[in-house]
Order: C-alpha cells, then sequence, then structure tokens
C-alpha cells in the first residue's frame, strides 16, 4: 500500500509542476526526472507478469536518474570549475556503471552498490549548491525559492538511501530487507513532497532562479 501512495506522491508533483516546468531549464530536468520516476516505478511493478527480475530495470533506473540529476547541478551550480567537476563525475560514473554491469554486479543482481556511489555523489553536488544558494545575497527568502526544495528533496532521500544501503551490504537477515523497503518508500514521500512544493513555489512565481556562471 505505502508503495502505491508513493507513486501517487509522483503524479501528484508531476501534475503540479506541468504548467511551470518550461520557465526554468532547472524545473524542466526536476519535471523530466519525475516522468522518468514514474515510468520505471511502473515498469517495475509489471516485472513480475513480464521476465522473471526487475534487477536491469533498476539498473536502468539509476543510470537515467544519475544523468538527470547530473544535468540539473551543471545547471544549478554557478561556478565553472564546478560545472567542470560535474561533467567530470558523470562521465566517471557513467564508465563505473557499465563495468559494474558487465563484470562486477551484473544485472542478475541488485545494483545497491552503484547506487551507494550515486548517493555519494549527489550528496556532494547537493552540499556545493546547498553553500552557493546560501551565500547569494540576491536571495534573502531562501523558503520560497524553488532550487531550495529540490536540492533539500536530493539531500534528505539520498543521505537516507546511502546508509540503508550501506546498512543492506554489510548487514544479514530478512529484518534489514524490510527495513530498507518501507524506508525507501517512506523517503520517496518526502522527496515528492519536496519537489511538489517547489513546484508550488515556482507556480507562485516567487524569487525566479538565475542560472547564468560566474565570471570566476
Amino acid at each position: 500500500m505505502l508503495l502505491y501512495v508513493a507513486l501517487f506522491s509522483v503524479l501528484i508533483s508531476i501534475l503540479l509542476g506541468r504548467d511551470v516546468f518550461k520557465r526554468e531549464k532547472y524545473l524542466t530536468i526536476t519535471w523530466l526526472f519525475l516522468v522518468a520516476s514514474l515510468l520505471f516505478s511502473i515498469a517495475n511493478l509489471m516485472c513480475p507478469f513480464l521476465w522473471p527480475s526487475n534487477h536491469p530495470t533498476f539498473h536502468a533506473y539509476t543510470l537515467v536518474e544519475f544523468v538527470l540529476l547530473g544535468l540539473l547541478y551543471q545547471e544549478l551550480l554557478k561556478s565553472l570549475l564546478l560545472k567542470k567537476v560535474v561533467r567530470i563525475a558523470m562521465i566517471l560514473f557513467l564508465v563505473y556503471k557499465v563495468i559494474d554491469i558487465i563484470w562486477i554486479t551484473t544485472l542478475s543482481r541488485p545494483d545497491y552498490a552503484s547506487v551507494n556511489v550515486e548517493g555519494a555523489i549527489i550528496l556532494m553536488l547537493a552540499l556545493l549548491y546547498l553553500r552557493q544558494l546560501l551565500q547569494q545575497k540576491a536571495v534573502y527568502r531562501i523558503t520560497t525559492h524553488p532550487a531550495f526544495w529540490i536540492n533539500n528533496a536530493n539531500l534528505f532521500y539520498f543521505a537516507g538511501i546511502l546508509v540503508f544501503s550501506i546498512s543492506y551490504l554489510y548487514g544479514d537477515g530478512k529484518d534489514i530487507l524490510w527495513s530498507h523497503f518501507f524506508t525507501h518508500n517512506y523517503l520517496l514521500l518526502l522527496r515528492n513532497a519536496l519537489l511538489a512544493l517547489a513546484f508550488w513555489f515556482a507556480y507562485q512565481q516567487c524569487l525566479p532562479y538565475q542560472t547564468k556562471p560566474s565570471d570566476e
């Protein structure tokens, strides 16, 4: 039941963003990320009726998720140096993910290891953007800033995923698996609620965000 509630929350966020996602490039990327999340979730639910394992779906989603979030922070971060760091991180992760699929984890097992790597990178980018946002003198009402809530959604979600993925890798027993399942869905609800809030603020046209790179 919790899984279906999480899926419904994705749909709500998509509907809230349908009228504003074209206003800014970072809103467009976020909206496309939600659409991809919904489509992969539906595909995951259909897996038992189509093929034996849903592991390939998870591997594919990790790739798509990281690419879209990488493009998001490529847009949000203003420093040209940090933009270059994001591009390098995206290339390195894609190379690692291909190697992981072919030789390490393969498609026959869950991709928890690559999720840990992805989570660590996204957390680093989210913290860098939060630092940038807090230093911007032009942003005087940070809680009405759509990008602030998008970043918080990534920060809380990936921090939780990273903690419970590590506990799954180094723990044992079914209790950890069930705990990971329920925690993941609660994190999805929190992430989608924060993204919906971001689109609501964007709809209210509060403090439009500037994404031009700095001269540094």
